[in-house]
């Protein structure tokens, strides 16, 4: 890119020479001088620069503020640090069971600000390869096929269950181990 390109594409650029150029039209209309209108958008700039420099504040308010800052800060670096260790864990190493004759696997994540976990990666697991299976996408049928062996599992009620059910049924055996400690 050019420098002629870069200082085009900056957006300070336009506006630093927008009102420069407006001001320097508008004392050409009124036959002032340029620097006129320079001088007292200098002095304008200026003064809101010295204007917030000396804008009295106490210190006390400062003091307030920084420690309400740090309050917040601390608060959630500890909320992000800890789950919730009244009760362990127990379920976490369970992530695979058989439902309907079929072998299903999934993993766990943890949401740090509210304190739970919910399912991830649920998928069939073939039962010859233990290899996770991809759901196919066909108009004429649908389920399963593994991707080592090729064998396809259809949707067809004594073996095949939806994403939605097993869900359900991971989430009571979840509440059963957790109750259980």
């Amino acid at each position: 890119m050019s420098e002629q390109n870069k200082w085009h594409s900056k957006w300070w650029a336009s506006s630093i020479l927008l009102p420069v150029a407006a001001s320097a039209i508008y004392d050409w209309i009124k036959e002032k001088p340029f620097s006129t209108s320079l001088i007292s958008w200098i002095k304008a700039i200026l003064n809101f620069i010295v204007g917030i420099l000396t804008f009295e504040i106490e210190v006390w308010h400062i003091l307030i503020f920084l420690i309400v800052i740090a309050i917040i800060f601390f608060v959630s670096i500890k909320s992000r640090k800890s789950v919730d260790k009244s009760k362990p864990h127990s379920f976490l190493s369970y992530t695979s069971d058989r439902f309907k004759n079929w072998l299903w696997s999934w993993e766990y994540d943890v949401n740090y600000r509210t304190n739970t976990y919910t399912l991830k990666k649920l998928v069939p697991v073939c039962e010859y390869c233990n290899i996770p299976m991809l759901e196919l996408y066909n108009t004429w049928e649908s389920g399963y096929v593994c991707p080592k062996c090729e064998r396809k599992y259809t949707n067809d009620k004594s073996n095949y269950e939806n994403r939605e059910y097993i869900h359900a049924l991971i989430g009571n055996k979840v509440k059963e181990i957790q109750d259980s400690v």
